[in-house]
């Protein structure tokens, strides 16, 4: 029994004396967040200066769509990145995504939520 208890302390110092981490994946995420937005900040800006409606579905794909879309995806990316890399400055890698999956858990279920809350008011006889 002895020994059980020594090796269960050894593991809590390992985790009280660690090195701080690096924030690599947060600085890393912070980058493609900047890149992704000023992307789609270009194709949005092109698409507007052409007179082109901004919309997913519609008309053949051009360039400044395709940015647009690109840099939408790479936004999407870095924010995920960004969080991750903020929760693992601070936790363990195994806390730091768990975190992580209950967040974005939590995100889809007000997406979807949302979502049907406007589906509900449109379809409303009261409205």
């Amino acid at each position: 029994m002895a020994a059980f208890g020594a090796y269960e302390s050894l593991v809590g110092w390992r985790y009280l004396l660690r090195r701080r981490r690096r924030p690599h994946v947060l600085i890393a995420g912070l980058i493609f967040l900047a890149l992704g937005a000023g992307l789609a900040a270009l194709g949005w800006h092109q698409l507007q200066g052409q007179g082109k409606a901004i919309a997913v579905f519609g008309e053949a794909q051009g360039i400044w769509r395709l940015v647009l879309s690109i840099g939408g995806g790479v936004a999407t990316f870095g924010g995920c990145l960004s969080l991750f890399g903020l929760l693992n400055a601070f936790l363990t890698v195994f806390s730091a995504f768990s975190a992580f999956m209950v967040t974005i858990g939590v995100a889809e279920v007000i997406l979807v939520l949302g979502v049907m809350n406007g589906f509900q008011a449109r379809w409303s006889p009261y409205h």
